[in-house]
């Protein structure tokens, strides 16, 4: 008899204790991104770069360049500073061609996430119950930051 007591005391605490897995181990994972500073350069409604452009500058030559034909159609243009590609990397972001205006664009952030630096925009939304300008317009921005040994890509906020 108490065999059959015993047994059935000692079942339920058995299945008690083989289903209690004991303390759960937690891995915190460190944020992977890295907020990086970056200066904007410029920015505005018409970059004259009908198709859009995503282009990382490393030389003054080639900020003229850009500046160039961004002011092809401005009287004055836009002053081209001065940078130091020692120092610093230029991003500069345009949209393709629009047929409505006022879609101005910004940067919100730029992180460095694993292998790469992405630049995260704030591209403000057309209202479709608001009257919107029929303009061709082509918004961009341009930003400096520290010159980096990743590779630097547009990606939209996440």
């Amino acid at each position: 008899m108490f065999h059959k007591v015993g047994f059935i005391i000692c079942l339920p605490l058995f299945f008690l204790l083989l289903n209690c897995n004991g303390p759960k181990a937690t891995i915190e994972t460190p944020n992977q991104s890295e907020t990086i500073l970056f200066t904007t350069i410029v920015r505005g409604s018409h970059s004259n770069f009908k198709e859009g452009a995503e282009r990382t500058i490393t030389s003054q030559k080639e900020l003229q360049e850009v500046f160039n034909r961004i002011n092809s159609t401005k009287k004055p243009g836009f002053p081209v500073p001065t940078i130091d590609f020692d120092e610093k990397v230029v991003f500069f972001y345009a949209t393709q061609e629009l047929s409505y205006g006022g879609t101005p664009i910004t940067i919100a952030r730029v992180e460095k996430k694993e292998n790469q630096i992405l630049v995260i925009p704030v591209v403000m939304e057309v209202d479709p119950m608001q009257p919107v300008t029929t303009v061709m317009s082509s918004p961009f921005v341009m930003i400096a930051l520290q010159k980096q040994t990743l590779p630097i890509k547009y990606a939209m906020a996440l």
